[in-house]
């Protein structure tokens, strides 16, 4: 057999399940995942002494916001850091997050996770969204014809 005969590996129709719920069970585990992520964004520019994170709960639209002023991305670096799943660029040991799910702990209690980053205040905002069921029917779609 021949390295273009070697079959793809299939990823199940249950990996948006395991990567959220399967490994957060507590609602509160998304503030420590997002705020861990805005820690390691401080840590990477030398931690600044004015490095904020602020966590605002819209019980009546039933919205969380959470919103730090650290460095942001440009728009492609918020592209490979922010899309991949389990791609993490961060160094095991060194930062706190290092899996490449920790973005998606929302989805675990939402149906929807958007992420808002821009590197500078001349600079376009990105907005990358995390649909669930859109996403977990694309999965479906995608296992069932394969």
């Amino acid at each position: 057999m021949t390295d273009t005969d070697t079959p793809m590996p299939l990823v199940g129709s249950d990996i948006l399940s395991l990567v959220t719920a399967g490994m957060y069970d507590n609602p509160l585990a998304i503030y420590r995942e997002y705020v861990q992520n805005a820690a390691d964004a401080f840590a990477a520019v030398g931690n600044p002494p004015n490095g904020r994170v602020e966590v605002r709960i819209d019980v009546s639209e039933l919205r969380v916001s959470i919103r730090d002023n650290g460095p942001g991305l440009t728009h492609e670096a918020a592209i490979r850091a922010l899309l991949p799943i389990a791609r993490s660029q961060k160094l095991c040991g060194n930062e706190r997050g290092f899996r490449g799910i920790g973005r998606l702990a929302g989805l675990a209690f939402a149906e929807s996770v958007t992420f808002l980053t821009r590197a500078a205040a001349d600079q376009p905002v990105t907005r990358i969204v995390w649909d669930g069921p859109r996403l977990r029917q694309r999965i479906l779609d995608t296992a069932e014809t394969e």
